[in-house]
Order: C-alpha cells, then structure tokens, then sequence
C-alpha cells in the first residue's frame, strides 16, 4: 500500500487533462507564496482571529462583501459544507420549517438535524437527460399548505450546472415573507459574469474552490442586505464558530485571500473567455454525436451523454480516464466535466480527441434514458443523529419496515435515499441495493 505523500506526488506529476475540483486544476501557483509552511500559524493575537477578525482576516471579509455585494460576509475554511449548516442555524432564528428539495448537500440534512428543523421535502423528475430545476409555483403550493414554514433553500446551480429560476422564487418569498437561502457551492464565479443569487437571496454559500483557483476546503458565508438589522455578523460568527475546530488552517485563509484579490482583477475577463472556449467546446462535442446539458446551464459545466453510442456515464466516464481525462463525476447517463480558466488548451484538445476516438469505436443507436424521480420515504420520527435509542445493524433484506437510524446518499447526484427517521420500504431497499449497499443501521425494537 502507497503512501498518501506517493499517491498525491504520482498524480502531480501525472499528465492528466483535468475537468474536475478544484478549480485552479493544480496549476495556479499565485493562490500560496513562496515557502508557504512559514505561513501556517495558529490564532494568535499578532496573527488575527477567525472567528473574531480585526486585521486579515477583517480585510479579507471586506474585500469579499465589496466584490459580492453583500450586507456581510463571513470566511470559512471548513468549506462550503459549513456555511450551509450555519445558514440552517440561522434560518432557525426564523422558522422551525423548511422548504428544500431531496436534491441537496449532506451538509443541508446535517444542518438541519442540529439546528432542528423540519423539512418540507420537494421532488425533482428527470426530464430527458437532466433533472428538472425547482419552479416557484410548487414551491408557493407547499406554502399555501402549510403557513408555519418560514424558509426555502435551494441549490442551483445543481451539480450537472442546471440554473434554477431564482428570480421567480425570490418573488415568492418576498411575497409571503419566507428566508431564501442558497446553496450557490458550484455556481460562484456566476458573480464574475451572469447573475450571482446575491441579487435574490437572503443568503448565499459559496465555494471558493470548486470553480475557482482556492485552496479546498474555503468558502464564503454571504449574507444579504435583506436582513440588515435582522441578523448580526457576531451572532453568524458564533455558529460558525460552535460548528467548526478551534484551529483554522491559515494557509486555506491566505489562498481565499489571493483567490478574492485574482478574481477583482482578472476574475471576469478570465472567465468571459472560458465561457467561450467552453461554448466552442460544446459545439465540437455535440458534432461528434454526443448529447450534452442544455437549457438554463452553466456553460462551463459540461455533461456529456454516450446513451447514443450505447455507453452509460460511468463507462464514459472509465474510457476517458484511460485517455489520461479526468471527469468530476459520472452517473447512469452523464459524465461531467468542469472547465475553468486554468484548464489548457492541451486539456481541451485531449478531451476532444479522446471523445472522437470513443465515438469512432461507437454506433450510433437509439438513447435509453431510464425515467428517475426522487424518491421520499415516509417519516416515523424527527430528523436527528441521534435520540438515545438503541441501534443494529442489519442486511438490507432484513430491513423492511424498520427506521432507519443514518443518512444514506447516492453520489452522484449528492441526494439522499433514506434518512435518519424515514422508514425503509421496498423501493428504500431496492435503491440502496442498486447503490451498492449491504447492511444498514435502524433503530433498535427491543
């Protein structure tokens, strides 16, 4: 067995065309100076306080809540994942309901298992190759029936880029006075060109990393002028602060800090060319016979389908990676490719010519896209870790009717099966067994 330094040292000095996280793509040397370990320090009174910030880390805020607009923005270097367990915090000032599709982040159902909010689950179909994104007609239904719920929170750009109507269901909310929050983790760089969720949310959790040339594991918690006097950055800070360690990576801290200061000074022309090659790209793929994402996307976020070659995402997915092209992620129909504007034209060249030699060997026959729906099992008990019952584990074969008592998800698309609560049924079994899955935890009977 390898170590971790030989694996990480293997694939650096690989020749892969990378599409996947992050998105400096190991190239942008700016994002660390020189000698970077003399940088990694711990909170000191001469080296700045996270979560208390009067000198860099301040300034590092400032220049973020200036670049996104927002009434104040908070740092993490606990990802994106932190942020949205804080915004559940916070919407818990609120409401003790909310309104969110199956299609989230753990991180969401993390969130609201601390916190104690109930979520009012929303479906999402797969409408030809994509799923469809959430309109503000269903979600106003779902406030209509119930008018305890006070928030709403979306992911969009989704993880196959998909853009979801967000001007629609801000008016909505405004409307019936509900918190909008945002899960905008892949969709970041839309304020260097488009239209950042900023402009309708109350809140937004935006990745640094994903998209953009940040270390992993940074992110920015914006928090909209809509709530000015409403929430304080000391109260934001202090969830953030109770959910995440005591010794911040300053190195993550500094990347963000050079990661802000690229993206106000070369950000948007950067990217305005990226969303060029990445439409050139498309164009030539599409050529070759491949389906791609279409719709309200995310151009640089590109899902390609093989369905019409008769080869499935995941396959798809294998033979580029034997062409030395790495995918972000594939499932049953796409296999996803991010570009930003540290991939080479090498890369792109490398893409295309490896998807025209898997086209070659291909014939084109009719796509089989199996129709998908979220699937919600129904609710036995409240969302939680943990309610002082005793658990077993059990073969999935044993488990029908029980409660289960963990979160079970399927990656991708990032959503969850079956959650701690929910009862296991037959078609909870049968997904679970489709994912992978042998054994699951439930709730003890006796």
């Amino acid at each position: 067995m390898k170590s971790l330094y030989d694996v990480g040292r293997e694939y650096a000095e690989s020749d892969y065309a990378v599409f996947s996280m992050p998105g400096h793509k190991n190239r942008a040397s700016f994002v660390l100076p020189e000698g970077a370990y003399r940088y990694d320090f711990t909170e000191l009174s001469v080296t700045d306080d996270l979560y208390c910030s009067e000198n860099g880390i301040k300034n590092i805020e400032i220049t973020a809540e200036k670049l996104f607009g927002s009434y104040f923005s908070c740092l993490s270097v606990a990802g994106a994942s932190l942020c949205v367990m804080a915004a559940m915090g916070i919407a818990r000032k609120f409401t003790e309901k909310i309104v969110i599709s199956r299609f989230c982040h753990s991180s969401a159902v993390n969130g609201m298992s601390i916190f104690g909010l109930t979520p009012v689950w929303l479906t999402q179909k797969r409408c030809g190759t994509a799923f469809a994104p959430l309109c503000a007609e269903e979600i106003e239904r779902k406030i209509a029936e119930d008018s305890s719920i006070g928030a709403v929170f979306i992911t969009t750009p989704d993880y196959y880029g998909t853009v979801t109507d967000l001007k629609g269901i801000s008016t909505v909310c405004k409307r019936h006075k509900k918190l909008l929050i945002v899960d905008n983790s892949h969709g970041t760089h839309f304020v260097l060109g488009g239209t950042h969720p900023i402009k309708y949310a109350d809140i937004t959790c935006d990745s640094l990393h994903k998209t953009l040339p940040s270390l992993t594991g940074t992110a920015l918690l914006n928090i909209s002028k809509s709530l000015e006097n409403k929430v304080e950055k000391d109260e934001v800070k202090d969830v953030m602060k109770r959910l995440s360690s005591t010794s911040p990576s300053y190195l993550l801290a500094l990347s963000a800090e050079s990661c802000i200061n690229w993206m106000i000074k070369e950000g948007k022309s950067a990217y305005l060319k990226a969303n060029r090659t990445a439409l050139e790209a498309r164009e030539k793929i599409e050529a070759l016979g491949f389906e791609l994402n279409c719709g309200k996307v995310d151009p640089c976020r590109i899902c390609i389908s093989a369905l019409g070659f008769g080869i499935d995402g995941k396959r798809l997915y294998s033979l580029l990676l034997d062409e030395k092209v790495v995918c972000e992620m594939a499932d049953d129909v796409f296999a996803v490719a991010i570009l930003t504007p540290f991939n080479s034209e090498s890369d792109l060249s490398r893409l295309i010519n490896a998807l025209e030699k898997i086209a070659k060997n291909g014939k084109k026959r009719p796509a089989n896209i199996p129709p998908l729906e979220f699937y919600i099992p129904k609710c036995a008990k409240r969302l939680a870790f943990f309610d002082g019952e005793k658990t077993e584990k059990l073969p999935l074969c044993s488990s029908y009717g029980r409660i289960s008592a963990e979160n079970k998800y399927i990656y991708p698309p990032s959503r969850p099966i079956v959650l701690c609560g929910e009862i296991i049924d037959e078609k909870v079994i049968d997904e679970l067994t489709a994912a992978g899955e042998k054994t699951v935890r439930v709730v003890s009977e006796k």
